[in-house]
């Protein structure tokens, strides 16, 4: 699905997703990534959502987020609660949604100057 966003600060927004990859700036990306600011960054996710660890979102929370956005892929997948405890204890929210989902809601706070950090497993 193509997203057509009005932007006018530095940080890249998703311009389209699907089962090839998701389009973020100027790149296509069909690994998990996360999205942070002008950051992209592609080798802090595992390959699969249900191997996320708790040291992962540790990391993103030490970056000073206000908000997580977890894409989990084509469905929407809970992870276990002990690995969201960083986030519960620094006050920082964390949505968990179908990537499709994510994507959108990533574009509408970034476009609001929110301090939030995405991470994304593809659809396929």
């Amino acid at each position: 699905m193509k997203l057509d966003f009005d932007q006018n600060n530095s940080i890249p927004v998703i311009s389209e997703y699907s089962e090839q990859g998701i389009v973020i700036g100027n790149q296509c990306l069909s690994d998990p990534f996360v999205a942070y600011g002008e950051e992209i960054i592609t080798d802090l996710l595992p390959r699969n959502v249900v191997d996320l660890a708790e040291d992962v979102i540790d990391n993103i929370v030490g970056r000073s987020v206000d908000i997580i956005i977890l894409g989990t892929g084509p469905k929407q997948i809970f992870p276990d609660a002990a690995i969201l405890l960083p986030a519960l204890k620094c006050a920082v929210g964390v949505e968990v949604m179908e990537t499709g989902a994510a994507c959108r809601s990533y574009n509408v706070l970034v476009g609001e100057g929110r301090k939030i950090a995405g991470l994304f497993y593809p659809l396929a």
